[in-house]
């Protein structure tokens, strides 16, 4: 077994998934496509290319970066002028996202749909609710 395997291991480990609802990265993705107004790389101000990923609304962010850190992202909330007033977004370093091709492919394949097909929405949404409460007591 090689290190980054083992290491995989670990955090799975750290961060244990809901036995009622089994969300994998795949449904994580689906899921951030449906919630996302925009999702894609710019170059802030200060010259350091971010990957901006912009809700279509402000109180799914904490949703959002619920399921990025779940799948091995660091994304930090950042009010953004990007559009003509100021909005919350989650942004995460490009530099990061280059250091691992699984966090690549994850991120490359968050585009915005809204008219994604998830069974039980609501209540997906809910239990990943309640995995936030659970994780953070």
């Amino acid at each position: 077994m090689n290190l980054y395997k083992s290491i995989e291991i670990i955090k799975d480990f750290f961060t244990p998934r809901n036995k009622n609802v089994n969300l994998g990265a795949a449904e994580d993705i689906k899921i951030l496509s449906k919630l996302a107004d925009k999702a894609e790389y710019m170059r802030a101000r200060n010259g350091v290319v971010y990957f901006y990923y912009v809700p279509s609304n402000e109180k799914d962010i904490d949703i959002a970066k619920f399921l990025m850190v779940r799948n091995g992202l660091k994304p930090h909330v950042h009010k953004s002028r990007y559009s003509y007033a100021p909005v919350m977004v989650l942004r995460i370093l490009h530099s990061d996202i280059r250091k691992s091709p699984s966090r690549r492919l994850f991120v490359r394949s968050i585009k915005p749909k809204p008219h994604v097909d998830i069974q039980d929405y609501d209540s997906v949404i809910q239990a990943i609710r309640n995995q936030m409460r659970e994780k953070f007591r």
